[in-house]
């Protein structure tokens, strides 16, 4: 008798879990590098207007030799119980990047108590190292990765690391989702919902 209340019920929950709010400010840099932090570390970021994914508008992240350059921002997660979140994002490797790291560029996300992603104890939730193509873009993703309970905000970091030599690449489209009705497992493995 109450089987249609619980199937309206959970038809009405469905489609936020489905289609969950992009925590990421600026996350196809359109006209800017607005709501982003520039790393210091030696390389170079720069806003490119002329190419991107699914539209023109990148973040464009140059390191050579031993360097690692990032480009961070501080988000505010909507619910600090027990879920899972998920990355995506668009990326492109340029002709001339030939890093010899087996990191040359990488998406990742730690988890902060505080509301400044600037706690000294953070948790490591989510991270984006696939192979991409040269001179195409190509979407990656890590999905429904847990984080236990307790965390206000996230820092969201890309970087490439030169190696050897440069590492030269561009980004676009950064979606990061969190939901708590999709918490795959129990032990809050970091790398659980890699794909």
């Amino acid at each position: 008798m109450n089987a249609p209340r619980t199937q309206l019920m959970f038809a009405l929950l469905l489609p936020i879990a489905a289609h969950a709010q992009n925590l990421i400010g600026n996350a196809d840099f359109d006209s800017n590098l607005d709501q982003w932090s520039v790393g210091n570390d030696g390389g170079s970021v720069e806003w490119d207007g002329t190419m991107g994914s699914p539209a023109p508008g990148s973040a464009h992240l140059t390191a050579g030799a031993g360097i690692v350059q990032r480009l961070t921002q501080c988000v505010a997660l909507p619910s600090t119980l027990a879920s899972s979140v998920s990355l995506s994002a668009t990326v492109y490797m340029f002709a001339d990047s030939n890093s010899s790291s087996n990191s040359p560029y990488g998406v990742e996300t730690y988890a902060y108590a505080g509301a400044t992603c600037s706690d000294a104890v953070f948790y490591g939730s989510n991270f984006i190292l696939q192979p991409v193509g040269v001179a195409t873009w190509a979407s990656v993703s890590n999905n429904y990765v847990s984080i236990p309970g307790g965390y206000q905000s996230m820092l969201v970091t890309i970087f490439v690391e030169g190696g050897l030599q440069t590492a030269d690449f561009a980004f676009d489209h950064l979606v990061l989702t969190q939901v708590t009705d999709r918490i795959l497992g129990t032990s809050f493995d970091p790398y659980e919902g890699f794909q």
